[in-house]
């Protein structure tokens, strides 16, 4: 009787072991797959946000371009009226003629 419930206790924990390692096997593929699902998403986002970055980073660069062409023109002018207020003639008569505008 002893032999007979040896050898039955022996297939159980062979079954037991047996059917740890399926369900963990299909475990770790759902993980996978779960994880891969996850990680196309994410990606997926990343190159979003990237494309925005890039975008953004252009429209800055037009926008200082525009920045310094105002200023130059700010400069320009703050010349212009310190020559008209100290009564440079040559600007009374034809004031901001010689001047170019370049915004940007």
């Amino acid at each position: 009787m002893a032999i007979l419930l040896s050898v039955l206790a022996f297939f159980l924990a062979f079954f037991a072991v047996w059917f740890a390692a399926a369900a963990n096997g299909t475990a770790e593929r759902k993980s996978r797959n779960l994880m891969t699902k996850q990680n196309k998403i994410f990606r997926n986002a990343m190159a979003e946000q990237n494309k925005a970055t890039a975008d953004l980073a252009k429209r800055l660069l037009v926008l200082e371009k525009a920045f310094h062409g105002l200023k130059n023109v700010r400069n320009e002018d703050a010349k212009i009226l310190s020559a008209l207020e100290q009564g440079s003639s040559e600007l009374r008569n034809n004031p901001g003629e010689n001047r170019k505008r370049n915004v940007a």
